[in-house]
Parts: C-alpha cells; sequence; structure tokens
C-alpha cells in the first residue's frame, strides 16, 4: 500500500518505523485547516488575557482555582482564574518561605518563555523576590530557555556545599499560547520532587486562603534597581560551555527555531560553527505561527511561536550537514538554510533530550533516593 507521499512526510516522526505503522498513516485523518493561516477567531486576545491576569481574583474556594503544581510547577489561563497575579504573588513567597526552611541561600537564576503571560509574571515575581531581599539573578538579554537556568544552577553550585543556588522558571512549557506556568527547580538544576512541589503548593494555597495579607511587595521598577537583583549573560555561559556538549545542545536548539523560546538562541548557536546572522524574527502570543499550519490538527497545543529566518552567509547546506558533528546531532533529517534557499531544519527523534536536562534529572533521583 502507498502512502501519499506529503502526508507521510508530515508524519513519518510522530509513529516509530514498520510496515504497519506506514500503512496505518494512509488513515491518519488531516485537518481541514491544515497548512492554512488561523482565522481571527483562532487567536488569543493577548490584552484581554493580561487585563484578567491582574482583574481576576481567584476562588480560593474553587479547588480549580487553587495553586497545584504538576511536573515541577503550576499552570492554567488568567481567562479561568488559574494563572492569575494573586497565585504569582503567593507561589514566590510559598518559595521564599521554602528555601529558608531549606537552608538555600545561594542567588536564585529566574527566567521566563515567549507565553503573553510570563512577562506581568516575572514581573510580579521580581516584586515578591526583591522585598523578600532574594539574591536574584535576571537574564541580560530578555527571554531565556529552561535548559540555560539549568544550567546556570549547575555551574553556580559546581563545587559548593553550602550558599546553593536554585531557580524559578516562567513557562507553562508547551501548553497553548493563552496559558501561564511557574517552575522551581531546587539546586540539583532540574525539576523539583513531589515533596518540595506539595510544600510550596500548601504553603501558598495558605498564602491565598488569606488574601496575601503577609506577603511583602515592592514596585516593579524599584525592584529591578534593588541591590539584591543583579543581570547574569544565561545565554552567553551556556554558549561557552557549548563544545562539551556541542552536538546535543545544537540539535535541540534547531528544534527550537519551530517552536519555544530555544529558538531565540538559535543564531548564537550557529554562530559557533559557521557565519550566521538572524535575518529576521518576530514573536506571535497569538498562537498563529506557520509552524502550527504545518500539523494535521492546527492550534490545537502551541505555544508562542517565533517565526525567523537564519541565513548562514556562504555555507552550502552541505557544507552545513557535514559539521553535523559541531552544529547539529547527526540523527534524524538535517538540512541548511542559505541564501540560495535551502531548509534548516532538524527531526528530533523520541526519547532525545539535552545533555544538561539528563543531568539534572539524575541528580534530582540520586538525591530523592538518598532522602529515602
Amino acid at each position: 500500500m502507498k502512502c501519499n507521499r506529503a502526508r507521510w512526510s508530515l508524519l513519518r516522526w510522530r509513529l516509530p518505523e514498520s510496515d504497519g505503522c506506514r500503512a496505518a498513516r494512509c488513515f491518519v485523518p488531516i485537518h481541514p485547516l491544515a497548512g492554512k493561516p488561523a482565522s481571527p477567531d483562532r487567536l488569543v486576545d493577548v490584552d484581554r488575557l493580561r487585563r484578567e491576569f491582574y482583574d481576576r481574583t481567584p476562588d480560593i474556594g474553587d479547588r480549580s482555582e487553587r495553586v497545584a503544581f504538576g511536573t515541577s510547577g503550576h499552570r492554567g489561563t488568567s481567562l479561568a482564574g488559574t494563572f492569575n497575579e494573586a497565585h504569582v504573588v503567593a507561589i514566590p513567597q510559598a518559595i521564599c518561605d521554602y528555601r529558608r526552611q531549606a537552608g538555600t541561600n545561594g542567588p536564585l537564576f529566574i527566567g521566563k518563555d515567549t507565553h503573553a503571560l510570563s512577562q506581568p509574571a516575572f514581573e510580579t515575581s521580581l516584586e515578591v523576590l526583591a522585598a523578600n531581599a532574594v539574591d536574584v539573578l535576571i537574564d541580560s538579554a530578555d527571554y531565556t530557555p529552561t535548559p540555560v537556568v539549568s544550567h546556570a544552577i549547575l555551574t553556580y553550585n559546581r563545587g559548593r556545599t553550602t550558599g546553593l543556588a536554585d531557580g524559578i522558571v516562567i513557562t507553562p512549557s508547551h501548553n497553548p499560547p493563552e496559558d501561564g506556568g511557574f517552575k522551581y527547580n531546587p539546586s540539583h538544576g532540574g525539576p523539583a520532587d513531589t515533596d518540595v512541589t506539595r510544600w510550596i503548593e500548601n504553603a501558598a494555597n495558605r498564602l491565598l486562603s488569606s488574601s496575601l495579607e503577609k506577603v511583602p511587595r515592592i514596585a516593579y521598577e524599584r525592584a529591578r534597581r534593588a541591590p539584591t537583583t543583579r543581570t547574569h549573560d544565561y545565554v552567553g555561559g551556556y554558549v561557552n560551555d557549548l563544545n562539551a556538549v556541542a552536538r546535543v545542545i545544537a540539535h535541540d536548539v534547531v528544534r527550537g527555531q519551530r517552536e519555544g523560546v530555544a529558538s531565540l538562541q538559535l543564531d548564537s548557536i550557529l554562530r559557533k560553527g559557521a557565519d550566521a546572522y538572524l535575518r529576521s524574527r518576530q514573536i506571535r502570543h497569538d498562537g498563529d505561527s506557520p509552524a502550527n499550519r504545518l500539523r494535521r490538527r492546527p492550534y490545537v497545543f502551541d505555544g508562542p511561536q517565533m517565526i525567523g529566518e537564519i541565513a548562514v552567509r556562504e555555507v552550502e547546506s552541505s557544507d552545513v550537514h557535514s559539521r553535523g558533528n559541531h552544529l547539529l546531532e547527526n540523527r534524524g533529517r538535517t538540512g541548511g538554510r542559505t541564501d540560495r534557499g535551502h531548509d534548516f531544519g532538524s527531526v528530533k527523534r523520541k526519547g532525545h533530550r539535552s545533555l544538561l536536562s539528563a543531568v539534572a534529572m539524575r541528580r534530582a533521583r540520586s538525591a530523592e533516593a538518598q532522602r529515602r
């Protein structure tokens, strides 16, 4: 049985390779809107989303509107009262309280992604952290992929036994554009385990129940100027360590060109092995993106997208491919984006993760095993 060639090329990375699965792909339905621009009624009203973040107060009597940590973090949307300013005041304060009782007194690295609610959540968090006199390191540029925060924590804590750092990542990961998220990474750099998240969750809900009366807070501009708030070159430190893990990280970032905040660092990564520059870049908060149009079920799960074009000066696609040991993980389909119009992309295979994420997860499991 022969499959439609275009359909198979879009779906082949979703299913394992076998004759049965290849035949089954012929019957996977294609959404009628696949490949078409999103209609206005399907896009997120970003202004309303941010307005509701500040104006709506969650009902603590409704369990769905309480703080609830999933995979190391709380996620929700301001439109449903599940990710609002009150949540983002309570959670950083709960983290401050947890740090004190856990003896974590090093700096706190904080990053955010491109979801529309991430910036207001970042500002609110900094107001609380600065009022608690926590040493906070914010990105010297703007958006920060989760791996660079983990890298900053691991790098700072290397060789230390006291004054350990931890971190916050403001992101709902792959959730829809209307969602916000808040994650806590302890000193091992990876996601917090359930004992930690349960402690923070319970503490945050107690603060919400008390109408946040005991939460100190200062104005954002004052928090930015506070002596405890400093800038940190997250991406520079990450890229400078690229030689040790170039194949793994570069592959992850190339995948991020299509979806996720990692795409913002792609030009920095490419400069390590080619004369590359970012020709254009556009961040969409409302969910519309050419990357979404390639999906058989468009507009259903993607977060904000970076729409951009990477040009590699005087480098043929075959040259970029031949440098796979440095620029790309040489597994899966790779190509190049040059002034001659070739595509620059990579298909990430299932089970392949960044080395830093793997290290952080191993340390988390080791720490949990020791506690037991």
